[in-house]
């Protein structure tokens, strides 16, 4: 029973509850429910869905706001044109005084990502600032026997990028 009534409030919250529902099937069930083009919760999905869709696929965090309007306006109006900048730009306001969407500089980004994209940078650092600790000289006499067993010769880099990757609990290359 609540299924129905909150599907009734808001059919665009399948987006994020059930996996396998995007934007376009939840607007199909939308409509049928009787919901408007211009509807606020049609927009804030559009905008939501639309800024993941960008994020996860094309691995942006941030994007230029007017392009981001615009692109919106359009993915929104399809055929017809019910919905102008001015609309998208109130919810997209909407959205960041809710604390989903934040702007810095005249880009958008998903405070989501950007929280996530920090709490790894502090894990980053933790990491680097933590190294492990072995025995330098243990290490270097088995990379020399495991050269000679194996026939190769690493190059003073490849045995530094060997050691680094023992010491340090976290290595780029």
């Amino acid at each position: 029973e609540k299924t129905i009534k909150i599907l009734e409030e808001n059919p665009y919250k399948m987006i994020d509850d059930i996996e396998g529902i995007g934007f376009v099937r939840a607007d199909l069930i939308a409509k049928k429910l009787g919901f408007e083009e211009t509807h606020p919760l049609r927009i804030r999905a559009m905008i939501l869905y639309l800024f993941k869709f960008i994020t996860y696929q094309q691995g942006h965090t941030y994007l230029p706001k007017q392009g981001f309007i615009e692109m919106a306006v359009s993915k929104l109006n399809k055929d017809e044109h019910h919905i102008d900048e001015t609309m998208v730009l109130d919810h997209i306001d909407a959205l960041i005084k809710e604390k989903k969407l934040m702007l810095e500089e005249d880009e958008l980004a998903l405070r989501s990502i950007v929280k996530a994209e920090l709490e790894i940078v502090e894990k980053i650092k933790t990491l680097h600032e933590s190294p492990g600790a072995i025995d330098e000289a243990k290490v270097k006499s088995h990379i020399a026997a495991f050269e000679v067993e194996e026939g190769i010769l690493y190059s003073s880099k490849q045995r530094l990028a060997i050691l680094d990757a023992l010491k340090n609990r976290m290595l780029i290359l």
